[in-house]
């Protein structure tokens, strides 16, 4: 069974990490998306960089270069 989203269970509160590289161009807050969801996100690499993937696969907040 899927957790739903909630003030607690939230890919900002579970994955504070991955709020600093979560890109304002999304329509949707880190605070609005489950940590394991299919989202498809734009996300910024500290290089500058930026990239499409779901939320469930990004593990280091990091783009392909700088992985």
């Amino acid at each position: 069974m899927r957790k739903k989203v909630s003030s607690e269970y939230n890919l900002g509160v579970i994955r504070p990490d991955l709020v600093k590289v979560w890109s304002k161009k999304n329509k949707l807050s880190p605070y609005q998306i489950a940590p394991k969801s299919g989202f498809l996100a734009l996300w910024v690499c500290s290089c500058g960089a930026e990239w499409e993937a779901p939320v469930r696969n990004v593990r280091t907040g990091k783009c392909k270069k700088c992985n």
